[in-house]
């Protein structure tokens, strides 16, 4: 398409995606669209294995008349001001991740004839095959989205066991900032992984789906970098606990475009799920005891009893289930008692808590409830970026140094096993957290400096060199792709074959040392000594570099990437329950793994992206 007289857009003509097409951004993205377009080898195989068991009878489902013509619009309908019975119905389908052979049960049919009760029918195949096309236009655009990102990509890796560990799915999400500088994070793959107990000769459907229980994570993981394009993008991986670790050296083996990742120095960036050190910390607890006691001095007499229930049901907690993290039970009992006692005051018997049992649990729910804040804050909103998390983990860190001073706190915590486990983690986290708070412009270098001299005395000058010489290291990295950039550029506008110079450090010409380091560190020390921004909730600091990325274009680089990184990998259903995963049922049902997978998949991408229009 034109514009202006100017090539402006291209259409694909087997998908009829637009793509940019200005002789600026060159033909490469259009190349590359050729190779992963769903629809130029014909139909997938998803579509091709249901047709060919239509043959089987199906029940249908009673939607409007434009849908068995096959109108595929939706805004054709919206601009009118009615809504695509189809569009609304896989919608609804994909949020709720409802199985669609639920949906076309006799209950859920005569529910949809008391809406009309002369409806037209339509075959579940149709909406399953309509939901696949869309399922796979929408994965097209995402991998183009992704290409497109000027920035790195980083992944994050969970493992969900089921039956007995006998079952293993497998979920990968992608984490990346935009050219508009949104935050994305996209679930692109969940695969099942059987054990050897598993007859693959009654599920030949499978086979492709299905890796080695022992391989797992390294095959997955390789695929997924491969089918999505992800090889010169990607610069680290997030893993949760039971991930084996050994997945990204064996990727990084693998990856051969250049290995030029600017974060870890031609290494994957490997941060350890923070959600998952948090619940390790829980395991130095055993509160059971107490809590059993209160449980039993909560519910001995009737009056009691109804307090109790009175309590719960104004806790404003997530409401425990029969697999909830034993932690989590002791604490959700434990916090229900104080708030019981406020009430209904402690009264003589023998199932009376004593004192120190009452100290005992204020301290015990002081410990887990900054945990299980700090948790909970990792999943309140979807564009926190890294930066967040420093001081979610700051202040759990003040909250667990106060343990040794509290009274009757090892009834219920081993303190030292768990400050020495948080210990570990931090020196995993603090490096990259603090140089995420250093691109913060409410913050900054001056900001860590003096959280670490107040908190870590004599070592604090160590913490402090370690912060500041990556950060410089990393900003001349950045800052030399910024120049290898604009000389490729200069030469394509010239025509000129002149080679890429070198960084400023190694130009000594015309320059004393002091002034080329001053000139090379310019924009650093600029943003480093720049005035601080106000600190209000209403900041938003994806939208400050996305304003200031002329004036500081090394820095809005890194924290493009810097800030992307994840800094969880579990969902938020399963951080306090070992045994709820809506996503994983879908598996033990009567869906393919595949329709399975662009459910769960399809899910994430629309609640995932507000502001994003998606044709389901």
């Amino acid at each position: 398409m034109f514009k202006d007289g100017k090539l402006h857009t291209a259409i694909c003509n087997h998908c009829k995606l637009r793509l940019v097409a200005e002789t600026r951004n060159g033909t490469s993205h259009l190349r590359r669209h050729l190779k992963i377009c769903p629809e130029k080898a014909g139909t997938s195989r998803v579509q091709k294995k249901r047709r060919s068991s239509t043959s089987q009878s199906q029940p249908d489902l009673p939607v409007s008349e434009n849908l068995e013509n096959g109108q595929e619009n939706p805004s054709q309908n919206l601009e009118n001001g009615q809504e695509n019975p189809l569009e609304e119905f896989m919608r609804a389908t994909v949020l709720k991740l409802c199985p669609f052979p639920a949906m076309y049960r006799a209950s859920f049919a005569s529910f949809l004839a008391g809406r009309n009760p002369a409806p037209n029918m339509v075959p579940q195949t149709t909406v399953e095959d309509k939901f696949i096309s869309v399922y796979e236009k929408e994965k097209l655009k995402l991998k183009e989205k992704i290409i497109a990102t000027p920035g790195g990509v980083f992944l994050s890796v969970n493992k969900w066991y089921s039956g007995s560990y006998e079952t293993v799915i497998v979920y990968l999400t992608v984490h990346f900032i935009d050219e508009e500088w949104k935050i994305n994070r996209k679930t692109i793959r969940c695969c099942l992984s059987e054990s050897d107990r598993l007859d693959l000769n009654l599920f030949p459907h499978w086979q492709s789906e299905i890796a080695n229980y022992e391989d797992v994570d390294k095959m997955v993981l390789k695929k997924v970098v491969r089918d999505w394009c992800l090889e010169p993008k990607l610069l680290g991986v997030t893993l949760e606990g039971s991930v084996d670790k050994k997945a990204t050296i064996s990727l990084e083996d693998d990856l051969t475009t250049g290995k030029n990742y600017l974060v870890a120095k031609c290494k994957l960036l490997t941060i350890p799920c923070m959600v998952d050190g948090l619940d390790d910390l829980m395991q130095y607890t055993d509160g059971r005891e107490v809590r059993s006691m209160w449980s039993r001095y909560m519910t001995n007499t009737p009056e009691r009893k109804l307090k109790c229930q009175e309590v719960v049901s104004q806790l404003q907690l997530d409401r425990p289930s029969f697999g909830s993290k034993y932690w989590y039970l002791t604490f959700y009992w434990c916090e229900a008692a104080l708030q019981f006692i406020k009430s209904f005051p402690l009264s003589n018997g023998s199932e009376r808590p004593s004192l120190d049992d009452l100290e005992a649990t204020e301290n015990f729910c002081k410990i887990a409830r900054a945990i299980y804040h700090a948790t909970k804050a990792f999943y309140e909103t979807y564009n926190l970026t890294f930066n967040s998390y420093f001081h979610v983990i700051w202040s759990l860190r003040a909250t667990l140094k106060e343990l040794p001073r509290m009274k009757n706190i090892e009834r219920v915590i081993k303190v030292k096993n768990m400050q020495e486990q948080f210990d570990n983690h931090w020196k995993k986290w603090y490096l990259w957290l603090s140089i995420a708070v250093v691109l913060d412009p409410r913050y900054k270098l001056a900001f860590i400096e003096l959280r670490f001299r107040e908190a870590f005395s004599q070592d604090a000058g160590t913490y402090i060199s370690e912060v500041r010489a990556k950060f410089y290291e990393l900003y001349i990295q950045y800052s030399y792709v910024n120049e290898q950039s604009n000389e490729i550029l200069n030469q394509g506008n010239n025509g000129s074959g002149t080679q890429i110079s070198a960084p400023l450090h190694k130009q000594r010409t015309n320059y004393t040392i002091a002034q080329a380091a001053l000139e090379e560190f310019k924009e650093l020390f600029e943003y480093l000594g720049g005035g601080l921004c106000p600190q209000n909730d209403s900041f938003d600091i994806l939208k400050w570099w996305k304003d200031n990325s002329a004036a500081y274009p090394s820095l809005a680089k890194m924290a493009r990437d810097i800030l992307a990184i994840p800094g969880c990998a579990v969902s938020a259903e399963s951080a306090f329950n070992d045994d709820s995963d809506q996503r994983a049922e879908l598996f033990n049902g009567k869906l393919g793994p595949e329709t399975t997978e662009a459910l769960i998949c399809a899910q994430s991408w629309i609640i995932k992206s507000s502001g994003t229009t998606f044709y389901f």
